[in-house]
């Protein structure tokens, strides 16, 4: 602007000879095109300022959208875990169910078992009392016991139950219930005081009362054996075993 005022002032300088009218056209001219200049500076400053919020309306634009893109890549990798997770679990469903299947196929294909009867005992005394023996033999403690039991149970006044009741001691005997034995023993010399058994009994009650720790009543009975049947198979053995005990073996 400040170029075309200076214009203004040279004009007549330059031109020299130039007419009044041809002066005022130039003005004319001049200051027409210096509205033109203003008018374009404006709208200049216009679309310069306009470009300026475009950028930053852009600039924010392509944040939002960044962060949006963001938010959709972390919900993807989210779906897809999710995915995985939900096929993992229908696959152990999958083979829980094929496993069920199968055993159901097999529990309709199985053949129901017949139960197996209960063997029946002898009902002869001696065969019972046979029976309750080989089971001892057999080293079947509690088979032999609950047979012999039940032999004194339906027998007891026969002429085989002071042996049967000495059996059932030695059946507790050897499964180290040495209480249980002691009482068993003790019952062939309550009920069976006249049996053959009595020798054995006492001698091995002693040896229960010493396997527990009690050496008085042990030796108490040994010295009863020996004192009672001196010339017993028994009494030699109750004489050995207080031999071991002088010498504190």
């Amino acid at each position: 602007m400040r170029s075309l005022k200076s214009l203004l002032f040279i004009l007549p300088l330059i031109l020299g000879c130039a007419t009044t009218e041809d002066i005022s056209y130039l003005e004319y001219r001049l200051i027409n095109l210096e509205q033109r200049v203003r008018e374009v500076e404006k709208q200049q400053r216009s679309l310069s300022q306009g470009l300026e919020g475009l950028g930053d309306q852009l600039k924010g634009s392509s944040s939002a959208m960044q962060s949006d893109l963001e938010t959709l890549k972390e919900r993807m990798r989210a779906l897809e875990e999710d995915q995985k997770a939900k096929g993992e679990l229908l696959q152990e469903l999958l083979v829980k169910l094929g496993k069920l299947e199968r055993d159901l196929k097999e529990l309709k294909e199985a053949k129901p078992k017949t139960p197996r009867p209960s063997q029946e005992l002898p009902k002869t005394p001696e065969d019972l009392y046979h029976l309750a023996f080989v089971a001892l033999k057999q080293e079947d403690y509690p088979r032999a016991s609950k047979l012999f039991s039940e032999f004194l149970k339906r027998f007891p006044k026969h002429e085989l139950a002071d042996n049967a009741q000495f059996w059932l001691g030695e059946c507790f005997f050897k499964q180290k219930d040495y209480e249980r034995a002691i009482l068993e023993y003790e019952k062939v010399l309550s009920h069976y005081p006249k049996g053959n058994k009595v020798p054995a009994a006492i001698l091995k009650e002693g040896l229960a009362f010493l396997a527990l720790g009690d050496k008085v009543t042990g030796r108490y009975l040994l010295q009863k054996l020996i004192k009672k049947f001196p010339s017993s198979p028994e009494a030699e053995l109750a004489r050995q075993r207080l031999k071991v005990l002088s010498e504190g073996r």
